[in-house]
């Protein structure tokens, strides 16, 4: 299965190591029942056979990323998903322009889970926030432009501390980076210990 922040080892999901019996017939309890054990323990719908709107805005009300196990999205699905968190929006099928709008509004940084981002959701996350050019690929100059406007005095020593390179001047600051999980595991890599020596960090 596609790993997705949250539900990055699908092993782990609760429940799933020891209630065969209780599986068993969960496609048989009424859709109350199957609401209330959604609130608590919403990757359920994984087995979910019948999954009504009821049964997955439940799902998605306790935890957006139930959306994995929906394969039909309707449109209030979408719009619920993405209003419980702006990355809802790379589990969302096909999202409309409007949509992508959205999720980069509430948080910029939603857009590198956006395939192929329209130049207009591309402005929007800049305008948010300069750092959104690092999330997006081949950016125009304007889109350039706008990120200096926007924090002209860090632009070039930000982006590269976070690369974690040199700050030459024959280094491109808007080359496109994809954070990982480890973006933040050397952020000292530049401290000295109290004798004045350079403080060495292996990965």
């Amino acid at each position: 299965m596609e790993n997705i922040r949250g539900v990055e080892n699908t092993s782990n999901l609760p429940l799933l190591g020891h209630v065969s019996n209780e599986l068993s017939d969960l496609n048989n309890r009424t859709e109350d029942e199957i609401v209330s054990i959604l609130s608590t323990s919403p990757n359920l719908l994984m087995f979910i056979v019948n999954q009504t709107n009821k049964i997955q805005l439940a799902a998605l009300n306790a935890s957006w990323h139930s959306l994995i196990f929906i394969s039909e999205q309707s449109d209030e699905i979408k719009k619920f998903a993405l209003d419980k968190n702006a990355h809802a929006i790379e589990l969302i099928k096909d999202p409309t322009e409007e949509m992508c709008l959205k999720a980069v509004s509430k948080d910029w940084s939603s857009i590198r889970g956006i395939k192929n981002p329209t130049e207009k959701v591309c402005f929007e996350a800049i305008n948010k926030h300069y750092l959104a050019i690092r999330f997006i690929a081949n950016p125009t100059e304007e889109m350039k432009a706008l990120s200096d406007k926007k924090d002209p005095l860090k632009i070039n020593y930000t982006v590269k501390k976070l690369k974690n390179i040199s700050c030459d001047t024959n280094s491109d600051p808007y080359e496109r980076h994809d954070f990982s999980e480890d973006d933040d595991a050397n952020d000292d890599e530049d401290d000295n210990d109290n004798n004045g020596h350079e403080t060495i960090h292996f990965n």
